[in-house]
């Protein structure tokens, strides 16, 4: 099976209320036909029923399973990989 890996950084301003922030979670949806390699043939693969199949699932949803500080204010966030269905 090959799975796919979408990377993404970007700031999320949020502010800790909580003691341990490690317990947090992050839940992130994009629409899946928004999905751009730049190329199109790549496009069309992804976006059909063999990968997100973005008919029948419009949204991808990342849910987070770790949350690391990394430098004060800074965290890391990881999850399970994207994967076709």
């Amino acid at each position: 099976m090959r799975l796919l890996c979408l990377l993404a950084s970007g700031a999320f301003p949020f502010n800790v209320c909580v003691s341990d922030e490690s317990t947090g979670s992050l839940v992130i949806k994009t629409h899946a036909a928004s999905v751009n390699t730049g190329s199109g043939t790549k496009n069309r693969k992804l976006k059909s029923n063999d990968f997100f199949d973005v008919e029948q699932n419009p949204l991808i949803t990342f849910v987070s399973n770790k949350f690391v500080e990394i430098s004060p204010g800074n965290y890391e966030v990881d999850g399970p990989p994207l994967s076709p269905k």
